[in-house]
């Protein structure tokens, strides 16, 4: 499990923690902030991943770049 989920995890699993005290403490403020909390999570998560995919297709097309080159020379030398 990457680090990303594990956050989510601990989030959520602290979300059930205090849901007897959503229960009894149900003020409009307490729900909001555990709305933004949640939505916090979720979209730095999702950033993470959407980051780490960018540079993966970068990377892969960095490399397609390189060996296109270096083939295009080989072919140019003989």
């Amino acid at each position: 499990m990457s680090y990303c989920h594990t956050r989510l995890v601990n989030l959520f699993s602290l979300m059930i923690n205090i849901f007897n005290d959503f229960l009894i403490c149900s003020t409009f403020t307490f729900k909001i902030f555990s709305a933004i909390l949640i939505v916090f999570a979720i979209v730095s998560c999702a950033a993470q991943h959407f980051i780490t995919n960018i540079t993966i297709f970068n990377g892969l097309r960095n490399n397609e770049k390189k060996d296109s080159s270096k083939t295009d020379l080989f072919w140019l030398q003989h």
